[in-house]
């Protein structure tokens, strides 16, 4: 057995500085490889319910006068950059709709590796936002009370140097930095101190390898009622000693640290976003048993969001949360700023687009489709790839069924299937993975006869993921369906100078040539 730490306080304990590791390892292939969840914050259905929020504080503020400067849109922790593709476009749409300039937001993409700002400026589907002056990167570490200093533009976001809020959007990061955990009991307080082991030699395995294996114990240390240098800390963790009997409960310190340094950068203060497996009820913040971690690459743990809430509220701003129980990811609006009652449209685009129906109750719906996609129709099949707001993800997800039923398909049907799959394809973020979608969806427009589309696809997949045999055979087919015989001659010897045996290559050459 290794011995890795022995009683550590949780925040400070090795496991964290693991998850950083873990993560400048990895780059962007943590979420290529899907090692770490994103879908259910990285889907065009949350980034239009955010885009409408923030558009919204846009129209507050101009209620209140002229907006003289960009407004700044933070996202931390940004990982692959999906997110922010989809919130730039509903953003950008809505600019247009409303005549306003796309240059009043600045929106910047954030982590605390540089291989994935690195990523973020040669993708392609970024690369309009970038060009317009919407888009910019900056190295930043939640966890670190540091200057914000954007690459491109060369400007650096500092103590006051902002006079509109500063909207912050944190998906997944407050479950993965730095928290602290207490055991409540009898009017106590008492920290949790972690010490940990592996069986393996540590310096044998990657960070991810150790996060797999890694075991923890767990001991107590009393606190006393000035533990936090923030009274505002203390007041929360009294709170906890007085009202909490046998549990454990996760204070999130650095997270709120973090904020209150983001905070001072504008003199409006700033708008948290956030959606994460967080609690914001207070008998759903209590661990009876010692929490455990949940593993997945990296780790992660629940959200306190009750405390958020009771700081935000103590510093005089406001929090809109739901008042159903979420089933996957909870998700809010925080007001940590003066006057936040102004903030009317704000709360007006909170209600429409995540409280009566947000984020977490589209990814219950997804969920089910994932299960049951095998029963759909066509127009159910189509219904569902709308209210997806034409995600590629759902598009990939139906196409074998579609394909299925094609043959009973009518003509007004195959029209809209079509024009779906085109606009899915304008949401698609690719990061390279696995499953090849262009080519997917190119088969199913060769079931539907659409054969000039289907190269077209085709065509995008060679560009993506190479000359695969496969591919080109397909491709080759399309061709001959449309009687450009010569095409299909030479993608088909092409195919056969690779591999000399493939059937299908030769039977079909052997029609080209008839």
């Amino acid at each position: 057995m290794f011995q890795l730490e022995k009683k550590q306080p949780f925040s400070s304990s090795l496991l964290w500085t693991l998850q950083k590791k873990y993560f400048e390892e990895k780059g962007f292939d943590a979420w290529r490889l899907a090692e770490v969840p994103q879908y259910v914050t990285s889907n065009p259905r949350i980034a239009s319910s955010y885009a409408e929020m923030i558009f919204a504080c846009y129209k507050d503020l101009l209620s209140s006068g002229p907006v003289d400067e960009p407004i700044y849109i933070l996202e931390t922790g940004a990982g692959s950059g999906r997110f922010a593709f989809y919130l730039l476009k509903r953003l950008s749409w809505l600019c247009k709709q409303a005549a306003v300039p796309e240059q009043s937001f600045r929106y910047i993409l954030s982590d605390f590796t540089q291989k994935n700002l690195d990523f973020w400026t040669i993708h392609p589907c970024l690369q309009t936002y970038f060009e317009n002056g919407m888009l910019d990167i900056a190295l930043f570490d939640m966890t670190q009370q540091e200057t914000l200093h954007l690459q491109l533009s060369k400007k650096n976001i500092t103590t006051g140097i902002l006079q509109t809020p500063l909207i912050v959007i944190a998906n997944y990061v407050f479950d993965s930095i730095p928290q602290d955990l207490f055991y409540c009991t009898g009017g106590k307080a008492e920290m949790i101190l972690v010490s940990s082991h592996t069986v393996e030699d540590p310096a044998d395995l990657t960070a991810g390898e150790v996060l797999e294996t890694i075991a923890c114990e767990y001991h107590r240390q009393q606190v006393d009622h000035t533990f936090y240098e923030d009274p505002v800390f203390n007041m929360i963790l009294d709170h906890y000693r007085r009202n909490i009997t046998d549990s454990y409960v996760f204070f999130p310190a650095a997270g709120l640290r973090s904020l209150a340094h983001l905070k001072s950068f504008s003199s409006k203060g700033i708008l948290l976003l956030t959606a994460d497996k967080g609690e914001h009820r207070l008998y759903n913040i209590l661990y009876k048993e010692a929490p455990g971690i949940v593993r997945h690459g990296s780790f992660s743990l629940s959200v306190n969001y009750h405390a958020f809430r009771a700081y935000c509220e103590e510093d005089g701003g406001a929090s809109c949360f739901p008042d159903f129980q979420h089933r996957s990811i909870n998700t809010g609006c925080v007001f940590l700023m003066d006057h936040a009652e102004k903030y009317k449209e704000t709360m007006m685009a909170y209600q429409k687009y995540v409280a009566e129906s947000g984020p977490d109750d589209y990814f219950t719906l997804y969920r089910n489709l994932n299960a049951n996609i095998a029963t759909l129709d066509v127009k159910e099949i189509l219904s569902a790839i709308r209210f997806s707001l034409y995600d590629s993800r759902v598009l990939g997800l139906s196409i074998e069924r579609l394909q299925q039923l094609v043959p009973d398909t009518t003509m007004n049907e195959r029209v809209d299937i079509i024009n779906l799959v085109n606009q899915c394809w304008e949401n698609y973020f690719p990061l390279g993975e696995r499953t090849d979608l262009a080519s997917q969806v190119a088969m199913l427009l060769y079931d539907l006869g659409v054969y000039n589309l289907a190269i077209y696809y085709f065509q995008i997949s060679i560009g993506l993921y190479g000359n695969d045999t496969g591919t080109m055979y397909n491709l080759a087919a399309c061709h001959y369906q449309q009687g450009e015989k010569d095409n299909a001659k030479g993608l088909l010897y092409r195919v056969l100078e690779h591999d000399p045996h493939n059937i299908g290559a030769q039977d079909l050459l052997v029609q080209c040539e008839g």
